[in-house]
């Protein structure tokens, strides 16, 4: 037989596993996720323990009730030990040790065979006896090893609020929402824990801990709606953001800081303690006066140099991601550019030099290829060139229908010049004769020495 089912006690333990279930539920997706499976444990406790706190609340065979008290045991004192290893994993950058996570359920273990074999000691559960039957209660009189069961379970719950409590004042302002539900995940148990054991209830041998449970399974999927829980670990992201060799600063809605690195602090000289809550306009005007547009809107990226004078920053500016609703602040990256600027430096005096470089070169190919085309003592065209300009023009005439002249000039007797004068006089001759020939020629007109005492003109658009 069963009781009403709509008594206020059972519509409680209805209520807390309901929460559990939404909260496996919620959980469920990010089981692979670090800690998943720990916090996974500890709300497939809840659900079962509370799944048969419904059952041993609503049947009325004090026999029935007792099994069912023992099956609540399962889930029961498996779920604290869950939640102490998922908070230490939580607040740690490094995994839990397999002896001794296995450790900590030991002396569940130890509860839960007290529970199945209390008929023969009697140490969970000295007695039985009716309590209100409007209410349809059986108070469980406990045992001896039921005090030791509650003195560990109060030394986890409290080892944990040790943690979130120490946590929340080491670590920065974004995650400490996160350790306030988990805070509120364990307080709340704790409170009801501890009426039910001081007898601190409305009606004798009621269980009321089912009402911190439901609280605190509140608190945890709030928690994971509104605040990422699991998303990040906030000691690992402190670690990260506390190593990283760029400079940080966020920044709220207001521009104000919220939260700077180590190397931001560097960087620009600052304290944080005199910086964060402060409008970044406020400690840093001069250096961040870029980030800023004449409208107010943040600028994507500049560079600035750091107060130092020595250190050359490179300033990012990115809005922080709000799943289409407004950014609920900006992110401020630092990065150090000084050797990048050094090495631009002399990368750009590397490149002016091998432009002068190129120049030179340039100017000794210029230099070698009239030397290839002219004759070194008059300065005239050589041979060569003349064979060259020659085929191409008389193409080009043949091209145009237009003529092309060609003229042969010759030194008679030039020998005799040699011979009675000295060959320096005779190339004093030539050189000055060229001289003429570079004067009196039109620019297109092409004055080529042949050969010895002999020239060549070649006279575009003239007529023989």
């Amino acid at each position: 037989m069963i009781t009403n089912i709509l008594l206020p006690h059972i519509i409680l333990w209805i209520f807390t596993f309901i929460t559990a279930v939404l909260t496996v539920c919620l959980v469920w997706p990010r089981k692979k996720m670090v800690g998943g499976g720990l916090i996974l444990g500890y709300s497939l406790g809840v659900a079962e323990w509370t799944l048969a706190g419904i059952f041993e609340a609503v049947v009325i065979d004090p026999q029935v009730k007792v099994l069912l008290a023992k099956i609540e045991y399962i889930g029961f004192v498996l779920a604290v030990p869950f939640a102490f290893l998922f908070v230490t994993r939580y607040l740690s950058t490094q995994k839990l040790n397999l002896a001794g996570s296995v450790s900590v359920f030991i002396i569940p273990v130890i509860t839960l065979a007290m529970a199945w074999t209390n008929d023969a000691h009697h140490l969970l559960w000295s007695s039985f006896e009716p309590g209100n039957q409007a209410l349809n209660i059986l108070i469980y009189n406990h045992g001896p090893w039921f005090y030791v069961n509650a003195a560990y379970i109060y030394l986890l719950v409290l080892l944990s609020v040790g943690q979130l409590v120490w946590a929340y004042f080491s670590n920065q302002h974004i995650f400490r929402g996160q350790l306030l539900a988990l805070l509120g995940a364990f307080v709340f148990p704790l409170i009801s824990c501890t009426t039910y054991i001081l007898g601190i209830v409305p009606v004798p041998g009621m269980d009321t801990t089912a009402l911190g449970f439901a609280l605190g399974g509140l608190t945890i999927a709030f928690a994971i709606f509104r605040l990422r829980f699991m998303d990040l670990l906030p000691i690992a992201r402190q670690k990260v953001f506390e190593s990283m060799p760029d400079g940080v600063i966020v920044l709220d809605k207001q521009n104000r800081i919220v939260d700077i690195n180590p190397a931001a602090q560097h960087f620009m000289l600052i304290d944080p303690r005199d910086a964060i809550g402060q409008p970044v306009m406020d400690i840093l005007p001069k250096v961040l006066a870029g980030l800023f547009d004449p409208t107010g809107r943040n600028i994507a990226s500049y560079e600035i140099l750091a107060p130092d004078q020595k250190t050359q920053v490179n300033v990012y500016a990115t809005p922080l991601s709000a799943k289409g609703r407004e950014a609920p602040g900006t992110l401020i990256t630092l990065q150090d550019i000084t050797a990048r600027k050094k090495t631009e430096i002399k990368l750009q005096e590397s490149n002016i030099q091998l432009q002068k470089e190129i120049q030179q070169i340039e100017m000794l190919q210029e230099s070698l290829r009239a030397q290839a085309v002219r004759d070194p003592l008059t300065g005239l065209y050589n041979r060569r060139y003349l064979e060259e300009t020659l085929e191409r023009e008389v193409s080009r005439a043949m091209r145009t229908q237009t003529s092309v002249s060609v003229m042969m000039i010759d030194f008679d007797n030039f020998k005799e010049v040699n011979d009675h004068f000295s060959h320096q006089v005779g190339d004093q001759a030539l050189q000055t004769f060229g001289e003429i020939l570079k004067k009196t020629s039109r620019r297109e007109d092409i004055a080529c020495r042949y050969g010895g005492d002999e020239f060549l003109m070649i006279l575009p658009d003239v007529y023989p």
